[in-house]
């Protein structure tokens, strides 16, 4: 309840991160990647960078970030710089469309 009356007011993302905390643990970290990816969920960059700058374990939590809004606005929002040269990027494109074609499946289709 708390966070979600801090994304409708457009809290800055310290003052979330002071709310809700962000430890190492991943139940501590998970939430402020949420936040951090629910405050721009449209905008990979800052989705990422404000995980990463304020992250407490800011690798894990800034790939927390990344992966929500990349699993949310596709392969075209993520800048550039951050694809080129990625160890195995068409394996994890062809399993995330793979994945996306099952969430998309009718299941009245089969």
């Amino acid at each position: 309840t708390e966070l979600a009356a801090l994304l409708l007011r457009r809290a800055e993302i310290e003052e979330i991160q002071e709310a809700i905390g962000n430890g190492t643990a991943v139940h501590e970290g998970l939430p402020f990647a949420w936040a951090c990816f629910l405050r721009s969920p449209e905008d990979f960059l800052e989705t990422v960078l404000a995980a990463a700058n304020l992250g407490n374990d800011a690798e894990g939590t800034a790939s927390m970030a990344g992966g929500l809004c990349g699993a949310y606005m596709g392969e075209s929002a993520i800048p550039g710089k951050f694809l080129s040269g990625f160890p195995w990027k068409e394996e994890i494109v062809s399993v995330a469309d793979g994945i996306l074609a099952l969430a998309r499946r009718d299941p009245e289709k089969g």
